[in-house]
């Protein structure tokens, strides 16, 4: 995630619109993050049929 706001700091900046796909302790990390306008959130099923 260091490396990931960085990164998503100089897109932002330079107009892009940024959403990210991330875990639960990830999107509380991004909630405060300006850069992001929309944090979609992930829950890896770990029993799961199939």
């Amino acid at each position: 995630m260091v490396i990931t706001t960085g990164t998503i700091r100089q897109l932002a900046d330079n107009g892009y619109h940024i959403s990210v796909l991330t875990g639960p302790v990830c999107q509380t990390l991004l909630a405060c993050n300006d850069a992001v306008q929309h944090t979609y959130r992930y829950d890896k099923r770990m029993n799961h049929p199939g």
